[in-house]
């Protein structure tokens, strides 16, 4: 249905971004989804595969910035592990990966724009990145694992008891159980720092109050 609708063009389907995020939420779950597929559909879904990658690899570094071009390079790398000749790919994806997580994530891993939503979707990205290239046994590059072992404990520190988000400068609610799985996905046990001066933020805790400060 998404084909018929959206697969030849769409301005916000085929954002760089978004088209990215769908490209690695596709490849995967590609064992479930072709898990008995017929063969019309499973050259039409290689299909698609192939044309995503294509577009964000020409697209990737015209999308919206701020974390939309950290999750388009990162969409990028991931494809390129799955396909043959696909090391330019990964080549691009992770030399934008490197250069947007150099000017957007602070030293205290707070993400630039002080927005914990951002932050939450580039962690996303990372976390799932990195999951695949550990499945296709290749390297992590440092800087994405830096970035992680920052961005981690400072998602922590901006959630609230319940595990979600504090809501500032444009946050809005995402699922406290996905934010808990990208946490768990990252494999930072690093428990959430005492300050965040980078990000202007500070957190007091006490029993079962917990206020977290825009400073």
């Amino acid at each position: 249905t998404w084909w018929s609708r959206f697969g030849r063009w769409d301005a916000i389907a085929w954002r760089p971004d978004v088209t990215a995020r769908r490209l690695s939420a596709w490849i995967t779950h590609a064992d479930f989804l072709l898990t008995g597929a017929d063969e019309a559909f499973t050259a039409s879904f290689r299909g698609q595969i192939a044309r995503h990658t294509r577009h964000v690899f020409c697209a990737a570094r015209f999308a919206p910035a701020g974390d939309a071009r950290i999750a388009a390079a990162a969409g990028l790398a991931v494809a390129g592990l799955y396909f043959r000749g696909g090391r330019r790919w990964i080549r691009r994806g992770t030399d934008l990966l490197a250069r947007e997580l150099e000017s957007q994530i602070l030293a205290d891993g707070n993400h630039v724009s002080r927005n914990p939503a951002a932050l939450y979707r580039c962690l996303r990205a990372l976390t799932l990145l990195r999951a695949h290239l550990i499945t296709a046994q290749a390297d992590v590059p440092a800087a994405v694992q830096h970035a992680i072992d920052r961005m981690a404990p400072m998602l922590r520190f901006l959630c609230h008891g319940d595990g979600g988000l504090a809501l500032f400068h444009g946050a809005a609610k995402e699922d406290v159980r996905t934010i808990k799985a990208v946490l768990a996905l990252s494999a930072t046990q690093a428990k959430p720092p005492a300050s965040a001066p980078y990000g202007g933020f500070e957190r007091l805790a006490a029993e079962r109050t917990l206020v977290i400060i825009d400073s």
